[in-house]
């Protein structure tokens, strides 16, 4: 009893010690999660460019409202009826695929990470605040 008491004050406080230290101490070049500060065409361009590079060329339209509230997304091809598709027959073959992207902020620029690869791609022109 006095084992997991003693556990429980070490926990908080470490908690305290990591939420009062300084970011002063944090280098600027380490990356942090981020989302769009000014949501626009031209960032929604960029992203779709970005996240097509990374897709080896898969024609991609994210939505208007990703990466504005989280700095996540998560994408699967487009599940419409692929009878108009020339040799699909009406059946969409496989299992699924998700693609995970990130958005993060570096030295004061936009990147998009690809998570299966670990690859950034810089995002031109996009502006995006840590979280």
């Amino acid at each position: 009893m006095v084992a997991s008491a003693s556990v429980g004050l070490l926990l908080v406080a470490c908690g305290t010690t990591n939420t009062s230290a300084p970011q002063a101490n944090k280098p600027s070049s380490t990356q942090q999660a981020a989302v769009l500060t000014q949501p626009s065409t031209q960032a929604r361009l960029a992203i779709n460019k970005a996240i097509s590079v990374a897709l080896n060329g898969t024609k991609v339209s994210v939505a208007k409202n990703a990466f504005v509230n989280s700095s996540q997304l998560t994408l699967q091809r487009n599940t419409q009826d692929p009878r108009g598709m020339k040799g699909l027959n009406g059946r969409l073959l496989g299992a699924p695929v998700l693609h995970h992207f990130s958005m993060v902020k570096q030295n004061g620029s936009c990147y998009l990470i690809d998570k299966r690869t670990s690859k950034r791609h810089l995002l031109s022109g996009v502006n995006c605040k840590s979280v």
